[in-house]
């Protein structure tokens, strides 16, 4: 129950943010939750410091923008698993039947 309050509250605190997008309240409310406490950022991700000049070689725009970047030999880069509601032509979808598609994405592959 207290992860919920603390989940609701901070939605409700961004979503009353008339300065904050509401398209991302969700996704930012995850990650203060429960990203931040773990001192992962929202930075973008890179393999490394090496990949990282050489997308902002070619794309001077990223020149200020600061990434994350592997720090672990052995597993690199994240591996995230992600679950998708679908397909959307079943909608609305029946409470004893959704169908859920996990997927697990990296920077290198899906």
């Amino acid at each position: 129950k207290l992860v919920m309050k603390s989940i609701y509250d901070a939605a409700r605190k961004l979503y009353l943010d008339p300065k904050f997008p509401r398209d991302i309240v969700w996704q930012e409310t995850i990650h203060q939750i429960f990203m931040e406490p773990l001192g992962i950022t929202s930075d973008p991700f890179s393999l490394d410091q090496e990949s990282v000049d050489a997308l902002k070689a070619r794309n001077p725009v990223l020149h200020n923008m600061s990434f994350a970047t592997g720090n672990d030999v052995e597993h690199p880069y994240p591996i995230i698993p992600v679950t998708m509601l679908g397909p959307s032509e079943l909608i609305p979808y029946v409470e004893q039947n959704r169908t859920y598609t996990h997927v697990e994405m990296t920077p290198l592959y899906i």
